[in-house]
Order: structure tokens, then sequence, then C-alpha cells
């Protein structure tokens, strides 16, 4: 019969190895010079092929020979990733736990409060608000919080009249989705 004893030593020692394992995986972004998310990508992408696995998202499709990168792996990479974003010096840490703890502590804007204040983007949160990322909702949100109030609301503007056009569509397709 196991017991919670037993169970803890053998948590305290895969604890060490897996911190082991995260200092190696940050010595290695120190060796690669690894200061953005592109160069992550880039890097994670060629060990995903060295390693036989999948870059894809989600399962690879029916007769592929990839398999998924473990949970573990993409959890390291999309917690190094997120700290990128958020502007931290990822490879200067030297486990997981003290870069998601800088994580957390990192502030970020949110949209719907503050200055700002613009209650049609509540729950909107922006990781990088000094900077554009290239993710749409992202940037439009950042161009929102920055604009002068008269380009702000030419610009919403112009995005409502763009979404008029395409909202048959948008209709069209979200009925099909409430019917299934």
């Amino acid at each position: 019969m196991d017991t919670f004893a037993a169970v803890f030593v053998d948590l305290t020692s895969a604890f060490e190895v897996v911190e082991t394992v995260a200092g190696r995986f940050f010595g290695v972004m120190r060796e690669k010079g690894i200061n953005t998310t592109d160069e992550l990508n880039q890097e994670v992408s060629e060990g995903y092929v060295a390693n036989g696995w999948s870059q894809t998202k989600g399962r690879p499709k029916a007769g592929a020979t990839e398999k998924p990168a473990p949970d573990i792996v993409q959890t390291y990479v999309s917690i190094a990733r997120r700290g990128l974003d958020l502007g931290l010096d990822v490879k200067s840490f030297e486990t997981m736990y003290q870069l998601r703890k800088a994580i957390a502590e990192t502030p970020t804007v949110s949209l719907a409060s503050g200055p700002e204040r613009l209650p049609e983007l509540k729950g909107i949160t922006i990781a990088a608000p000094t900077k554009l990322t290239g993710g749409f909702c992202h940037d439009v949100a950042v161009y929102t919080r920055v604009l002068p109030e008269d380009k702000r609301l030419e610009m919403e503007d112009r995005v409502r009249k763009v979404m008029k056009r395409y909202e048959r569509y948008v209709y069209k397709a979200l009925s099909v989705e409430d019917a299934a």
C-alpha cells in the first residue's frame, strides 16, 4: 500500500529531475541567444523535426508518421513563449517555477479598465501594450488604446463598415453552427 510519505519522496526526486531539465532548457536558450518568440519558434521547430514530432496544432492527421510532442514539451515551450511575449528575459531564468512566477507578476493592460475605459473591450487583455505583434485582435486593441479619440472613432467606424459588409456570411455560418 502506498503512503503519502513515499509519494512525497518520489515527487521530490521527480521535481529535482524536472528542474534540472528546465535549467538545461534555459541553458539552450542562452547558448542560442534566443530573445524573441520567432527565434524560439525556429529552434523549437528544429527540435520537433529532430524528434519526429508533428508541428501541426492538434492531433496529426490519419496516416501521419509524426507523433504529437509530449504535453510537458508543449507546456515548456508555451510558458517560454508567454514570457517572451511579455518582454521577459526568459533565458535568464533557471527554473520554470521562477518563470511562471514572473509571468504571473507581470502586469498586462486591460482595455476595459484604467483611463481608457472602453466597455466594449471588456475581457480583452493586451499582453504587449507597447508593440504591435501582428495578431489582428491584439493590434486593433493596441490601436484603440493609443490613437487620439478622433482617429480611434474614425478607425472604429471603418471597422464597423467592413464588419457590416461581411455580416451576412457570419450570420450564415453562425446559424449553421447553431443548427448542429
